[in-house]
Formats: C-alpha cells, sequence, structure tokens
C-alpha cells in the first residue's frame, strides 16, 4: 500500500477517507481478474472549509473542558479513494466491498490485496464473517433504507436496522456487526454522523476500523474517533 507509508494503522488514524461514488458498486470495467479495483488517494481536503481530527489527549491534558475545540481538534487532510489507471505510480490494488440500496453487497477478502474499502456508511450496516483456514474473510455492507418507517420528522429506523441485521445473518457475515445504533445516533442537530469502514490486511491477517466521522455537508469534516472492529 504505497500511498499508506510503511504503517497504515497510523495513516487511518491521522487522516480521513472516503469513497468515491463511482466505486460504490464497481462497474465490470473496472474489476480486474482477482476481484480487485485499481485506487488511489486523492486528496480532496481543499473541497471542505474545514477538515479537523480529534487529538488524542492523555494524562492531565484529558481534563482540559470539550468546548476548548483548539485543544482537542486539529487540521487534517481527508483522501478520497479513486479509479487509477493502471499506469499510475500511486495507484495500489483494493478490495471493494459493494454498497446499492435496499440490498446487501458482499466480497470475499483473500491475499491479492492488502486494503478494503466500502462505501460511506450514514444508516447501513457491515458484517464480518469468519475467515477461514486460508486467512480468507467475506463482507458484507447491508442496506434496507426501504423498510423504515415514519415520516421525515419522526422517521422509525428500527425495521430497517433490523432487516439489514437479518440479511448480514443470513449471510453468516455477523461474526462481527458494525450497526448505526453504534455510530448514527444522537448527531448534533443539522448534522450527521457516518462510519467510513477500512479493512487492513497485516501481516496475513484481516482487520477491520471504522472512522467516525462528523459531517455537516460538503463543508466540514471531523473524524471523532478510529476504533478497531475486528
Amino acid at each position: 500500500m504505497p500511498t499508506f507509508g510503511k504503517d497504515p494503522r497510523e495513516f487511518i488514524r491521522h487522516n480521513l477517507l472516503t469513497l468515491e461514488d463511482t466505486l460504490h458498486d464497481p462497474p465490470a470495467r473496472l474489476l480486474r481478474s482477482d476481484g480487485t479495483v485499481w485506487v488511489k488517494l486523492s486528496d480532496i481536503t481543499g473541497k471542505f472549509d474545514q477538515v479537523n481530527r480529534n487529538r488524542n489527549r492523555k494524562g492531565l491534558a484529558k481534563l482540559m473542558p470539550k468546548s476548548n475545540e483548539t485543544w482537542w481538534t486539529k487540521p487534517t487532510h481527508i483522501f478520497e479513494v479513486v479509479p487509477a489507471s493502471p499506469f499510475d505510480d500511486d495507484g495500489f490494488a483494493a478490495y471493494i466491498c459493494p454498497y446499492a440500496p435496499n440490498t446487501t453487497g458482499r466480497k470475499m477478502l483473500g491475499s491479492d490485496a492488502d486494503v478494503m474499502f466500502t462505501a460511506d456508511m450514514d444508516g447501513c450496516t457491515f458484517g464480518i464473517g469468519i475467515p477461514n483456514s486460508l486467512g480468507e474473510v467475506r463482507v458484507g455492507h447491508a442496506n434496507a433504507m426501504n423498510q423504515a418507517t415514519g415520516s421525515h420528522f419522526n422517521p422509525n429506523y428500527g425495521p430497517q436496522r433490523a432487516a439489514q441485521t437479518n440479511s448480514l445473518q443470513a449471510s453468516n457475515l455477523s461474526q462481527t456487526v458494525l450497526d448505526p445504533s453504534e455510530y448514527r445516533d444522537n448527531a448534533p442537530q443539522g448534522s450527521e454522523l457516518r462510519a467510513v469502514t477500512i479493512g487492513l490486511r497485516i501481516k496475513g491477517v484481516w482487520e477491520f476500523w471504522y472512522q467516525h466521522h462528523h459531517a455537516d455537508g460538503d463543508d466540514y469534516r471531523n473524524k471523532v474517533a478510529t476504533t478497531k472492529l475486528q
């Protein structure tokens, strides 16, 4: 992963990521014979008015009030995962777990790439299966937005979330699950919370992380935390 540097975990802790729309469900023309897509990272920080990440304060520094934003946040970069030309020197292979409305996209992750991406989640559920003896693992991105009930001002997402979880369970993709109740609820009024889920293959073993983004349209993006799923 040349653009991730020597320590991909460090990279995702210190930078924000997002997936370009054209890669949400990669068309056949972008899929290589091994099921990966050749991608690169494009720095889109300049498209936003503000891009921050939370600082990891320790010791006495943790006692500083959260209202002091400059103490708890710092400017950073946001990179968009985009298709790359086969001749791009900064390109690399990636697995893409597909996303489409009202369906569950699935992807088997093997050893032909060391990173996995999926579309930003603002209500979907991500599930991880049990690795096989070769270290391969299947993942899924479930969406059932048509199952939500209620109104725009008083929505009921319970049926949607239940349908997404059930779909993943039916495919044996519920060994570990990232549910919207973990990343979506209690969003500040007028903004939203998103999960950007990333898979990293470290020393032959797949592990999964999600970046918790606080988003306000295309003007502001703050990475609240980077949390390991499995």
